[in-house]
């Protein structure tokens, strides 16, 4: 008496089970996909962050914020010494004048994914901070104090660059969408697609080369959109050098 079927698998139950495993495994490949994004996004908020309290140090040892550094050149402020900012809204983050890493092989900070990480900063200017850009300057925050002058960092950050206007430095947010009009500094990464050409109307603010920046929760469909910005609010700067002695 025959107690097994000795017959193998057919073509179709073989194309079942080849079938269900193609798809476990794409799911898998697509959770780990999404695992690995995460921790990058992560990374680069934490990257922001370090950079940031690197431009509070900065400001508190040298009376001064550093300026960009010039695109194509290297992680070094330019100018060297401040003052009249070379790329101050087009810039990237200096890190060799900060002594932070990770860098390029330009000295310029990257984010996870290898993109330089941007940085602005405001271009206010008054006699008192001399002929370069009171933030840039050294003692020129703490020269246009004591002269009675109100510092006016003027940077922007909108949720969306949808109906803003202006170029420049009469680039305004739309009505409704601004997050801060008197930024300081502005630190960015261009995420996951910075290596590419962008054509999200948001990521296009980013890099147009005014005073306006999108930190944006929506934007045009199909999104592209993964910049992830933060900014040295004004109030913060002046907090720590009043904390650190530096003003008045």
């Amino acid at each position: 008496m025959r107690l097994f079927n000795n017959h193998g698998f057919s073509l179709i139950e073989l194309s079942i089970v080849l079938i269900v495993v193609a798809l476990l495994a794409s799911g898998l490949m697509l959770n780990f996909a999404a695992q690995q994004d995460n921790a990058a996004n992560l990374e680069a908020r934490q990257r922001l962050d370090e950079a940031r309290e690197a431009l509070l140090g900065f400001a508190i040892t040298r009376n001064r914020l550093p300026c960009p550094a010039s695109p194509g050149k290297s992680g070094i402020e330019s100018p060297e010494g401040g003052g009249d900012c070379s790329n101050p809204w087009d810039g990237y983050l200096p890190a060799v004048t900060l002594g932070i890493q990770p860098v390029n092989a330009q000295g310029y900070a990257i984010d996870p994914w290898g993109n330089p990480i941007r940085y602005a900063i405001s271009t206010f200017k008054s006699p008192e901070c001399g002929t370069g850009h009171c933030l840039a300057t050294g003692y020129g925050l703490r020269n246009a104090w004591n002269s009675n002058v109100t510092p006016a960092p003027d940077l922007r950050v909108c949720n969306t660059a949808n109906n803003s206007t202006g170029s420049s430095g009469s680039a305004e947010c739309a009505s409704d969408t601004a997050l801060t009009k008197d930024a300081a500094a502005i630190i960015f990464s261009l995420g996951k697609n910075g290596g590419q050409t962008p054509t999200d109307k948001d990521e296009i603010a980013n890099q147009n080369g005014d005073r306006l920046f999108v930190a944006s929760t929506f934007s045009s469909s199909p999104r592209q959109f993964d910049d992830q910005l933060l900014w040295l609010s004004s109030n913060v700067l002046y907090s720590r050098l009043f904390a650190a002695g530096r003003l008045p």
